[in-house]
């Protein structure tokens, strides 16, 4: 919807709240008024206040705090009640208005009226009807996370090219010809710019709310999707890590999975089981030693081929890759009760090392 849209039903008088009233009023009478979208006056039994809107027609953590910033200034210069007026008001974009200070009110029946000590009206809850139409959806998830994913580990770029140029460093060869584009890429730092996670200046792309990051990033995981399946008991138990270590030798595209990998970035105590994605899990057991196990396996091989599994592992001394700190978060939070305790040791290890963090 566009903004001249909105604006034209807040004059109209298109826009109601029951059980308030939302009532156009004329500046036309004000000297020296300045331009601004509108102006409505809030009736409530016998309570009534006057507000300057400010309209947008995204419903982003951007435009919502430029439209606070931008109406803040004209309710002072008006000696008027700042409001916001967008298609729909989230939870977090009703906190941000509520700190700022600042009512609003969007398309779908939701909206937050207040006036220090005279008026607070709020209700929440109602859903989105104006969803994004955006070509990427959901950036936060399946391969477009890979832009995201990559923040956490380096918060600082000097241009666009130079995040696909890192995303490219970090994937593993067999995945190259899937790898993101510079369009895909220029789309998902826009959408993250929007929601106030990274945001550029003189000295360049940076991130800003690595936490936020963090929390999209897992609440929007997709966990791979997945094949067979082959456990597998080794006779001497205790020599599983050396066999992994031959294992991937081999150079079949292979890591261990995040849940398996937690002891890389936590106190957790390790799984009797080792779990480990790869692309040809057959290749991976020819010629090891054991056998097919499925009640007390020693390792456990998963076939997938989906690319942010495998994206920024961490090889250690012994050649085998381990999944990346945000894949172990990740895989954690959709565990039980022990595994996303764990997983709030991983975020503390990856929230720290951003802090830690020093180009080049």
């Amino acid at each position: 919807m566009l903004e001249k849209e909105i604006i034209e039903r807040l004059k109209k008088g298109g826009i109601q709240l029951p059980p308030l009233q939302l009532v156009p009023f004329s500046i036309a009478g004000m000297k020296s008024a300045p331009a601004c979208d509108a102006v409505i006056k809030v009736k409530w039994d016998k309570a009534e206040e006057k507000f300057v809107a400010e309209a947008k027609s995204l419903s982003t953590p951007k435009s919502i705090m430029d439209a606070i910033v931008s109406v803040k200034a004209l309710s002072r210069a008006m000696k008027l009640n700042p409001m916001v007026v967008v298609p729909y008001l989230s939870g977090e974009a009703t906190s941000s208005l509520e700190q700022a200070g600042v009512s609003g009110i969007d398309l779908c029946g939701n909206a937050l009226i207040i006036v220090s000590g005279k008026f607070y009206y709020s209700r929440t809850g109602n859903k989105n009807q104006f969803p994004s139409t955006a070509p990427i959806k959901n950036i936060y998830s399946k391969n477009s996370s890979l832009v995201g994913r990559l923040f956490l580990v380096r918060p600082n770029f000097n241009r666009v090219g130079e995040i696909l140029d890192e995303i490219n460093r970090r994937t593993l060869p067999a995945f190259k010809d899937n790898s993101l584009s510079l369009p895909t890429v220029s789309k998902c730092l826009k959408s993250m710019e929007q929601d106030l996670i990274a945001g550029r200046d003189d000295l360049g792309i940076r991130l800003l709310q690595p936490d936020k990051l963090l929390a999209k990033l897992s609440g929007n995981y997709a966990p791979p999707k997945v094949g067979e399946t082959i456990n597998w008991e080794i006779p001497a138990p205790g020599k599983a890590m050396k066999v992994l270590a031959d294992i991937f030798k081999r150079g079949v595209p292979a890591v261990v999975t995040g849940s398996s990998s937690a002891t890389r970035y936590s106190v957790m105590q390790g799984s009797e089981t080792i779990s480990v994605y790869s692309t040809d899990p057959d290749a991976l057991l020819n010629g090891i030693p054991g056998k097919r196990n499925d009640r007390f396996p020693s390792l456990s091989f998963i076939r997938t081929a989906d690319m942010p599994a495998y994206f920024d592992c961490r090889t250690g001394n012994d050649g085998i890759r381990w999944a990346s700190p945000v894949q172990s978060y990740c895989e954690l939070m959709t565990g039980d009760k022990r595994d996303q305790e764990t997983a709030l040791q991983v975020r503390e290890y990856i929230l720290t090392a951003i802090k830690e963090y020093k180009h080049g």
